[in-house]
């Protein structure tokens, strides 16, 4: 338990913020309590593609994505950014992501893998989706309440804690008829 205390520790002093999302803070009352709910605007997408079949060519292997995000606020004028709020933005393209985490994952998607019944309700395997090109598609960029959670994982008697943002929404598809 010492060691998870200590990882604990350690990614909090990676990201800034992060202890105030997951548990609140004395100073910001305001802001919510140990179970911490808030709204986020989606900002972009990118596909999840396990470390098993990044040699694939592709793009997006199991109907999954990682999402960017800025905490919002609804005033008067409409949804507008939380000046100092939660955030995640995906680094220019070129520069290396790493595995710290800090995106947002939608739970909708947590069991697809593209076949038999996706988080949107829809059989990708169905016969009336035989004869065209049936795509989910992530999320569209909108308002979804999101809340703080750690991902982890144990291999090699050494445990790795990754911060993400979690949500659910159900994804939108596409589909193209021959013709």
């Amino acid at each position: 338990m010492a060691n998870l205390a200590r990882v604990v520790s350690s990614i909090y002093a990676d990201f800034p913020g992060m202890k105030e999302a997951a548990y609140g803070g004395l100073e910001s009352s305001s802001r919510g309590g140990a179970n911490r709910f808030f709204y986020a605007r989606i900002t972009d997408d990118k596909p999840i593609v396990p470390k098993d079949q990044q040699d694939t060519e592709e793009e997006n292997p199991i109907n999954q994505w990682r999402y960017a995000y800025e905490e919002v606020i609804h005033s008067k004028e409409g949804w507008v950014s939380v000046e100092g709020g939660l955030s995640y933005t995906f680094p220019p393209e070129g520069e290396e992501e790493g595995d710290a985490g800090g995106w947002a994952i939608n739970g909708a998607e947590a069991f697809n893998d593209k076949s038999g019944v996706e988080g949107a309700g829809i059989n990708v395997d169905d016969a009336r989706y035989s004869d065209c090109q049936l795509e989910l598609k992530p999320i569209d960029q909108g308002v979804v309440i999101m809340r703080p959670i750690f991902s982890a994982d144990m291999s090699d008697d050494n445990l790795s804690v990754t911060p993400l943002m979690y949500f659910y929404a159900a994804n939108d598809h596409d589909f193209e008829q021959p013709g």
